[in-house]
């Protein structure tokens, strides 16, 4: 009790140091927040299936395990690949709607992508959080939409160039195929034909 009351008779005693400095803190937390650059940040969430399930990788309910392989679409997302993409889509947009990248060199948009970029998989699903940060909030969406685009694309023709060498593998087997009848009965013409030539009948000849 006794220091409490120690702490009270001092406190009054300095009470105007103690006010000058609240106003002294205040006022350098409002010029703060005046002058600071201020961030946002905008998100997307991407939901990762597959056309048709893995053999190898199936659950024994017969869906596939995405959920286990959320970091390989997390390093795709964040890939130069994309990003490059991403960086040629905002590329096109107006001056006033990417900010962010205003004093930095054409080549280097990628990079500021990458730094303001997170893709991270939701635990225990196949969701993937796409985040950006920008000095804008329009500018923030503006990235997070280009990322998403160029890596909706990039997907798109991954799986259209998987299902054409499909197919050529598909159209070579059936080649092969024909060509192996057409050798098969080749050989059977020719055997018939020696049979006849020693006097012997055809098989299909015999009761």
């Amino acid at each position: 009790m006794q220091h409490v009351l120690r702490f009270l008779r001092a406190a009054r005693l300095r009470k105007q140091y103690i006010v000058m400095s609240l106003v002294v803190a205040s006022a350098l937390g409002a010029v703060y927040y005046m002058t600071a650059t201020r961030i946002y940040q905008a998100s997307a969430s991407l939901l990762v299936t597959t056309a048709s399930p893995d053999v190898l990788s199936a659950s024994p309910t017969g869906v596939s395990n995405v959920g286990a392989h959320l970091s390989t679409y997390e390093r795709l997302i964040k890939s130069s690949v994309v990003l490059e993409r991403a960086a040629d889509l905002i590329s096109t947009l107006p001056p006033e709607q990417r900010l962010d990248f205003a004093k930095v060199p054409r080549h280097e948009w990628a990079k500021v992508i990458a730094d303001n970029l997170s893709a991270k998989g939701v635990l225990r699903t196949e969701i993937i959080e796409v985040k950006c940060k920008s000095v804008s909030p329009h500018g923030a969406v503006v990235i997070v939409d280009a990322v998403v685009q160029s890596y909706m694309e990039f997907m798109d023709k991954h799986h259209r160039d998987v299902s054409v060498e499909v197919l050529e593998i598909l159209d070579n087997e059936r080649r092969q195929v024909e060509s192996q009848l057409v050798a098969k009965q080749t050989e059977l013409l020719k055997l018939k034909h020696e049979m006849k030539d020693l006097g012997l009948r055809d098989s299909s000849e015999v009761v």
